[in-house]
């Protein structure tokens, strides 16, 4: 295997056996975009705005590139394939490819291994090509010119909208972006990119940031995941429902993955919030903690070093679960060298999502779990007192 840089991002290129890549045969016929869709089907609540907004970007002729950003779990996936059917339901474009840059998913139903971390290069651009009908020669090198060459030739005067999904790394999107438009896939054409990564800098890349249900969201999915059950959940209360808003945020993957959990295993609610919050006692708990956090740790990580990430995360177990620091509090528990650092710093936690900011920027705060996860002592103190 080997590894390739576009400007700091490792894309993988990988490599059969032999060293030659299969060829796709021209009368295959191309791959439907939905069958590539990597998201559990479902319904999809209190997002009719962002799904209307988003629909209206892709098919507006002045935006030629969209990312939709969140942490994960909020649903970056689904709102992005509900906006892409109502688009191809309007005959906006001619071809639609769907790549996702994830090869294995985290089902929360039954709750396997992790995504893998990674972005093949050329597996994605075998996807693109699949679904667009382009063949392929033998050589991976000649790939990215083949397409490029259908492009021009074989797609002129057509209407391709590309959507790449589950990019992770930092400035993935950004740079996978660039090197799609490179490609060929620029006006009329449309380039839609999911990420955790908040695109700023690209002035013609237009960002759709996902944000978590509220209170009363949070509870309506409850129940609409619960009707048809036999669990009371369907009509519980909103007092017997907020341990489940309290520990998840209003964050959709975590909603359904305890509500489908109450509602299979018969285990109290009380045992499966414990389950999901012990990150290092329990393997369920685990999980959540690497699909949700564990790769945008990582970027933090790269983005600064591993003592400042690791200061930045601790600063927030003074402040107690759900608890938020204003900004000169934080500035003085990370111990940053200097003003521009820590706010370099405060900035990649906040574009990754791990940090949060309220009160116009005034003050900051992590999610609930991980609070838990990292504050495991200040957390046992506080449950026990």
């Amino acid at each position: 295997m080997q590894a390739g840089r576009i400007n700091q991002v490792h894309l993988h290129y990988s490599r059969p056996a032999g060293g030659e890549a299969p060829q796709r045969s021209s009368d295959a016929g191309p791959v439907d975009w939905e069958s590539q869709v990597l998201v559990d089907p479902q319904d999809l609540i209190h997002v009719e705005e962002i799904v209307g907004g988003l629909a209206s970007a892709i098919e507006s002729p002045t935006t030629p590139a969209i990312t939709v950003s969140g942490a994960g779990g909020v649903g970056k996936t689904a709102v992005t394939h509900a906006a892409v059917k109502r688009v191809v339901a309007g005959g906006r474009f001619t071809h639609v490819v769907w790549a996702s840059a994830k090869n294995v998913r985290f089902s929360s139903g039954d709750v396997g291994q992790a995504a893998v971390d990674s972005i093949y290069w050329h597996d994605l651009l075998r996807m693109v090509c699949e679904q667009l009908g382009c063949p392929l020669p033998p050589s991976q090198s000649l790939w990215e010119g083949e397409l490029r060459r259908w492009f021009a030739d074989e797609l002129r005067g057509a209407r391709v909208l590309v959507v790449v999904d589950n990019l992770e790394f930092v400035h993935s999107a950004q740079r996978v972006i660039a090197r799609l438009r490179d490609l060929g896939v620029r006006q009329p054409h449309k380039v839609v990119a999911t990420t955790r990564w908040r695109v700023t800098e690209e002035f013609d890349v237009r960002d759709f940031g996902i944000r978590p249900l509220a209170r009363a969201g949070t509870y309506d999915l409850v129940r609409l995941l619960a009707a048809g059950s036999t669990s009371d959940l369907q009509s519980a209360g909103d007092d017997d429902l907020a341990p489940i808003f309290d520990i998840t945020e209003g964050n959709p993957f975590l909603v359904k993955l305890i509500t489908r959990r109450f509602v299979v295993t018969g285990r109290s609610l009380d045992r499966i919030l414990a389950e999901v919050g012990a990150a290092g006692e329990h393997e369920l708990g685990g999980r959540v903690r690497t699909w949700l956090f564990d790769r945008s740790l990582d970027q933090l990580r790269e983005s600064t070093s591993e003592q400042e990430a690791v200061n930045l995360l601790f600063s927030f177990c003074i402040g107690g679960r759900g608890g938020s620091l204003r900004y000169d509090d934080l500035r003085s528990e990370t111990a940053a060298a200097d003003d521009d650092r820590f706010d370099h710093i405060l900035e990649v936690g906040c574009r990754l999502g791990i940090i949060r900011p309220s009160d116009h920027n005034r003050r900051y705060s992590i999610h609930s779990l991980l609070y838990q996860y990292t504050c495991p002592l200040a957390w046992s103190s506080a449950t026990a007192g």
